[in-house]
């Protein structure tokens, strides 16, 4: 039976020590969810547009991303912010419209908007005019 020297087992517990930086490492580059308020918004948003599919629709983005991104997937910068624009702009509906109105009124033609869709501007995050075109809205405006 081979005797170990306290030498013998620092140096395993170093290359242990540094087989698992390395797998860490390689783990780190995995988008892994941090943030679980990404996942309770888009839950949220998911439930009031009526399922991932129209959700991936309103964000331009494929159904599956959207099941990734329930499942634990961190959105990419980009998307995170379509999604939180999306969640903001649907708070801000929700507060003057019943939710079928806003569901529709996101996707509909808007005069406020010059005759284009809230989601398409959402998507180019052109957030201000979107928001502008609901207040204009809710003061009864014309367009």
């Amino acid at each position: 039976m081979p005797s170990y020297s306290p030498h013998a087992s620092a140096f395993v517990a170093q290359r242990e020590l540094l087989r698992n930086d390395y797998c860490c490492a390689t783990m780190d580059r995995m988008a892994v969810a941090t943030d679980p308020l990404t996942r309770v918004k888009l839950l949220r948003i998911v439930d009031a547009l009526g399922g991932q599919s129209q959700v991936a629709r309103l964000l331009h983005v494929h159904r599956s991303r959207v099941s990734r991104w329930l499942a634990g997937e961190e959105p990419d910068p980009q998307n995170r912010a379509r999604l939180e624009a999306l969640e903001f702009v649907l708070a801000r509906l929700l507060q003057t419209f019943m939710l079928p109105t806003a569901r529709k009124w996101l996707t509909g033609i808007n005069a406020h908007l010059g005759n284009r869709r809230p989601v398409d501007l959402l998507a180019r995050n052109r957030i201000a005019e979107v928001i502008a075109a609901i207040e204009q809205d809710e003061l009864g405006s014309y367009a």
